[in-house]
């Protein structure tokens, strides 16, 4: 099982003075809970920070609880009254939990709740404190199945005075069934993971491109069987995308930086990049496939002096060429994918009606000798992450993308023309697609109007929309990939919530 890393986001704060630390049983429930004791000073005020006139904070909560009839293999609800802005007093501005598989009242916390809470990981989209005696309830989402976890909160005021740590809880979540989501942390320094990439090792393991918008950097984060092994590749900006080189089955990457185009490529332990275009290549995606050859190519968009190009960057083992596919196309999103016949071909939006208005998805292939393509949709199509696959069972490509209305669109050539359908209804973006078996094409996308993460899977007669993550919001893409062995589906993606880069695998099917 793939195991999440726990974050420390906060300091360490250590009691100090005449503070104590009461464990209470938890009577009936089987659970132990811990209340702060009074911290008084002269004055028998709590001192916990905070500036300005006021100094009082929150009273702590007390009466924390774990809801089992709403708690989930990846999640735990919990219920308690809200306390006050001053003391009991007032409405107070915030609230702060804290999730932990370490027990605070064993070794290395020995009861100290506050380095405990510190240590612990913060919850993401607590809700805003009502008025004292108010029944307050919040779930816990992005948990392991079968883990034992510690909870507890804080209470803010708008001057920055906390509250000393609630009782805590613990609950154990059950084993996850056979097909669910599991969601994980993979990297969550802030900032990161507004584009990531996802692709498998020949080892079968997951690894992620992804940027860190914070450092101005490229990271790659890949699983070593037991951890996460993270490293910095270089700097950069966008665009990210990532594949295995089939010769020596090391990493390799394109990206943007600084208007550059660039390729990394892993060479034992360290990383080796190089420029492709030094200047004009303004890109929120490149698209990086490995021909029949076993040689890189990598998809961009060109926006020089003269106008936009859809332009293709191809590597003949020992130096790269480029060449225009569609001169004048603004191809923000494009997706490159080599045909069965071997040769490239890509998705790609674009503007034809005039404006700045994405109202075009194209499609363009190599003959051999010169580019054909074609309109998908345009009119009211904005071709908005368009994303490309070829169908083993039929050899025919498929696109999905987002249209003017948000709506997930589904193109799919039958051999004679684009058979095209909606997925999803309603503020749907961030899409990608694979196939996960000849004839049953996925798709990944988020939903922001319910802050979902979602997955769509062809069962030959219908779209079967699954929930992979809730209250989320999903940064600028999601990567999907197919595990090659298990052919179990997997996303990797940005929470804005948490400015975390995510991993989410599915479980076999029964």
């Amino acid at each position: 099982m793939i195991t999440r890393k726990f974050s420390k986001k906060s300091s360490l704060a250590v009691l100090t003075g005449a503070a104590v630390v009461a464990l209470v049983a938890w009577a009936g429930l089987g659970l132990t809970g811990y209340v702060l004791a009074d911290q008084p000073d002269g004055n028998g005020q709590h001192h916990h920070g905070g500036g300005g006139g006021d100094t009082t904070p929150p009273d702590p909560v007390t009466d924390l609880a774990v809801n089992p009839l709403a708690t989930t293999f990846d999640s735990i609800a919990l219920d308690w009254t809200a306390t006050g802005d001053d003391g009991l007093t007032g409405t107070a501005t915030s609230y702060d939990v804290r999730y932990s598989t370490g027990n605070p009242a064993e070794p290395p916390f020995n009861g100290d709740l506050e380095t405990w809470f510190g240590a612990a990981s913060q919850a993401q989209g607590e809700p805003a404190p009502q008025a004292p005696g108010s029944a307050e309830s919040f779930t816990v989402t992005g948990l392991l199945d079968g883990t034992t976890y510690y909870l507890a909160l804080k209470v803010a005021d708008e001057a920055g005075n906390a509250s000393g740590p609630s009782n805590v809880v613990s609950e154990t979540t059950p084993q996850a069934p056979p097909g669910a989501w599991l969601n994980e942390t993979v990297d969550d320094p802030g900032r990161v993971a507004f584009y990531t990439a996802l692709a498998y090792d020949p080892a079968n393991n997951p690894a992620i491109a992804y940027t860190d918008e914070g450092s101005g950097r490229i990271k790659f984060a890949q699983w070593n069987g037991s951890a996460w092994a993270i490293e910095n590749v270089g700097t950069g900006t966008a665009g990210v995308d990532l594949a295995f080189d089939p010769a020596t089955g090391q990493p390799v990457m394109s990206f943007s930086r600084s208007s550059k185009l660039v390729f990394a490529r892993k060479v034992d332990s360290a990383w080796h990049t190089r420029s492709i275009e030094n200047k004009d290549a303004l890109n929120d995606v490149t698209s990086l496939a490995f021909d029949s050859s076993g040689m890189p190519c990598i998809s961009y968009l060109f926006r020089g002096r003269s106008g936009a190009l859809l332009k293709l960057a191809r590597f003949d083992g020992s130096s790269w060429s480029t060449e225009v596919v569609d001169d004048g196309a603004i191809a923000r999103y494009n997706s490159l994918v080599f045909a069965p016949d071997g040769n490239p071909s890509i998705a790609y939006s674009d503007v034809t009606g005039g404006g700045s208005h994405f109202d075009t998805l194209k499609f363009a292939h190599w003959n051999g000798a010169s580019w054909d393509i074609e309109i998908v949709e345009t009119a009211e199509v904005a071709g908005v992450f368009a994303a490309l696959a070829y169908d083993p069972a039929t050899g025919f490509p498929a696109i999905v993308h987002r249209d003017d209305q948000q709506n997930l669109r589904f193109a799919r050539w039958n051999g004679t023309f684009w058979e095209i359908e909606t997925v999803d209804t309603g503020r749907n973006t961030n899409c990608t697609l694979a196939y996960l078996a000849p004839a049953t094409p996925v798709i990944s996308y988020s939903n922001s109007a319910a802050a979902e993460l979602r997955f769509a899977r062809w069962d030959g007669f219908a779209w079967q929309i699954e929930v992979v993550q809730r209250n989320v919001s999903v940064k600028y893409q999601t990567s999907l990939a197919i595990e090659p062995v298990a052919g179990t589906p997997s996303i990797s993606y940005g929470d804005n919530k948490s400015n975390a880069l995510k991993f989410a695998r599915k479980l076999p099917e029964p």
